[in-house]
């Protein structure tokens, strides 16, 4: 049976950004957050740096090489790390004056908590718009942050949405799963289908971004079917994400999933161990599933359930240790016919072995590499959808920035 989750997600989730960065309603509340920020504070982007000059080399000396000296916004780092706060302020705003976008940043951050300055959500705010404007994502996120709350701003969530798409943009992943959230309340209280479908979009962005709560939102999302086609193996695959990141609710689900065979293997003592951890965070349902699944087992196995709870965040498999997908990868290699071995969740050999001998067969490079090619066939979408996805969503580097003039 082959699973293939949305190919709605599937391909507009490669374009969404791209798409919503070049459209004209987005680049005109850009370009009026700019102007108007920019009348407030009297911040612009700054100009290209001068071309630097070739100087002609001196004569070698037998002295030693000076020793690099230590980068200030290191230094400004280390001052805040250790509590100095005050100290990297003094560091800080030399450099941001400079026009540093780290330095701007790091500086907002520092109005806007009251550390090493008086707390003033304003003068954050001009800063973060410093380094906006220079695309610093870190800065373009708390602009649409301040938007939304109204910190230092009045509130506008036309504009909270511009800043945020565009640290979503450069892979911001808090960005995009808090553009999500926006276009998915915008659905609900409009009723609006095609935002329910962006925030799906944006919300299984962030979840590849490794957003934990989005992890967790894209398994609700396949186990229910809710907006997407339902798929428990994958499903099953963003619950180990977001559970191994330590969202109570994931590991309970992840804890039900290996009681009941569903989406993955059965298998009590992993049910027992992630029902354990959940439990361990407060969360009331998997204390009670523990309780029942731990009375049907006998001592030796509540022990090795217990030792298994304890290693679960340190697994690793080699160049693997994305346990969630390589188990995700077995389980659908072994429903096409091929034999993976152990469903363990650990690369193997014998996995690679499968792998490459369904990539042969499908018409993929037999690398043996869990890539985004992999991933796309194993849920079913057809080839001519991947070879359109591969055109239209190249590296996030060679995304071409919004224009902000």
């Amino acid at each position: 049976m082959l699973r293939r989750g949305s190919r709605f997600i599937g391909v507009v989730g490669a374009t969404a950004l791209m798409t919503l960065a070049g459209c004209a309603d987005f680049k005109d509340r850009v370009e009026h957050a700019d102007q108007r920020l920019q009348g407030w504070f009297g911040t612009a982007a700054p100009p290209p740096p001068e071309p630097a000059v070739a100087e002609t080399p001196a004569q070698p000396t037998p002295a030693a090489p000076p020793q690099r000296p230590r980068d200030p916004l290191q230094q400004a780092s280390a001052d805040w790390d250790a509590g100095r706060f005050e100290r990297a302020v003094a560091r800080l705003q030399p450099l941001a004056e400079a026009g540093n976008p780290a330095a701007q940043y790091r500086l907002g951050l520092a109005h806007a908590q009251g550390r090493g300055v008086a707390r003033d959500p304003v003068a954050a705010l001009a800063w973060w718009h410093k380094a906006g404007i220079q695309g610093n994502p870190d800065a373009q996120y708390q602009l649409g942050e301040a938007y939304l709350e109204g910190r230092g701003v009045e509130q506008d969530a036309g504009l909270a949405s511009a800043w945020l798409a565009r640290a979503a943009a450069r892979e911001h992943a808090p960005a995009t799963y808090r553009l999500a959230m926006l276009y998915q309340a915008r659905g609900e209280t409009l009723a609006d289908e095609a935002q329910r479908r962006s925030a799906l979009v944006l919300l299984e962005r962030a979840a590849e971004q490794g957003h934990p709560q989005a992890q967790a939102r894209m398994g609700e999302a396949y186990a229910e079917g809710l907006g997407v086609e339902r798929d428990t193996l994958w499903a099953a695959r963003w619950f180990g994400k977001a559970a191994r990141q330590g969202v109570a609710a994931s590991q309970a689900r992840l804890g039900h999933a290996f009681a009941s065979g569903e989406g993955v293997p059965r298998d009590p003592l992993q049910a027992v161990a992630w029902y354990r951890a959940a439990a361990d965070q407060g969360h009331a349902g998997a204390g009670e599933a523990l309780q029942a699944l731990e009375a049907s087992l006998n001592e030796a196995e509540r022990t090795e359930a217990a030792a298994l709870s304890r290693r679960l965040s340190g697994q690793s498999a080699g160049h693997y240790d994305d346990v969630p997908t390589v188990l995700y990868v077995q389980t659908a290699l072994a429903e096409r016919g091929q034999d993976p071995g152990a469903l363990d969740g650990l690369m193997g050999p014998g996995t690679r072995g499968a792998l490459i001998a369904w990539q042969r067969a499908f018409g993929l490079t037999p690398d043996g590499v869990i890539g985004p090619r992999v991933l796309t066939a194993l849920r079913g979408i057809d080839e001519v959808t991947l070879q359109a996805l591969q055109q239209v969503a190249p590296e996030p580097q060679q995304q071409a920035d919004v224009p902000t003039q």
